[in-house]
């Protein structure tokens, strides 16, 4: 993969070394000679032309550049039903293939925590009509835990999610 790809299929290839790389298997890549540096561009790429959700990218960007590299060489994401969550699946196996582990998610914002009563039921409501989702979603939030409700708007708005109600 080194010839032609700036010697660690990152650099300078404009799509992820075409066709160049993506035969290559992960055993075969000797690790170190792809750097975070060299992929950084493309998978930036890569999470804008995939619309990929925050904890997705925050993912990908926070992964090994030989995770990367095998991720983005599988593929674009657009068939996906839900590509975030298809991106957090490749990392997963590609992981496996490595015998290495991802990295924890970082926590989310803790902009639901503080609130309470009133404030936090207005918060909630402010939530579901900002997103979109539908009736049933959005009940399934009214009834759900506290703590899972939080935890929806520590994440953050729906409005890039391809189907807002299933990412609740």
């Amino acid at each position: 993969c080194g010839g032609g790809c700036g010697g660690g299929c990152g650099g300078g290839c404009g799509g992820g070394c075409g066709g160049a790389c993506s035969g290559v298997s992960m055993g075969s890549i000797q690790m170190g000679l792809i750097t975070k540096e060299s992929m950084a561009a493309e998978v930036a790429a890569f999470i804008a032309h995939n619309k990929l959700d925050d904890r997705a990218a925050q993912a990908l960007t926070d992964s090994l550049p030989e995770l990367q590299r095998n991720v983005l060489d599988r593929g674009n994401l657009a068939d996906a039903n839900n590509p975030s969550s298809a991106l957090l699946g490749r990392l997963k196996s590609a992981a496996a293939a490595l015998g290495v582990t991802t990295p924890a998610p970082r926590p989310f914002s803790q902009a639901a925590t503080g609130l309470d009563g009133e404030q936090f039921a207005t918060a909630l409501e402010k939530f579901i009509a900002d997103s979109g989702i539908d009736e049933r979603a959005a009940d399934a939030l009214r009834k759900a835990p506290v703590d899972h409700q939080r935890f929806v708007l520590d994440r953050g708005g729906l409005q890039d999610a391809r189907n807002p109600s299933a990412s609740v």
